[in-house]
């Protein structure tokens, strides 16, 4: 996209300042990174938990064996 400042800026609420978009841009750009981390937290997140449940899996199957 491509925003530009208008020569003759009035304060009415149709234009808007070249600032105000670079913070937008700027702004989704850390929420977009944000859902990222979050993304790969949650993956790792769940491959752990995949892995515990194997384990406990084991674990039961060890103490019938035992019992």
């Amino acid at each position: 996209m491509s925003y530009y400042e208008c020569k003759e800026f009035e304060d009415h609420g149709f234009h808007i300042r070249h600032r105000c978009f670079d913070a937008i841009e700027e702004e989704l750009q850390e929420l977009k990174d944000q859902v990222t981390e979050e993304a790969k937290s949650r993956r790792k997140m769940e491959d752990e938990m995949k892995i515990l449940r194997e384990e406990m899996k084991e674990l039961k199957e060890l103490l019938m064996y035992r019992g």
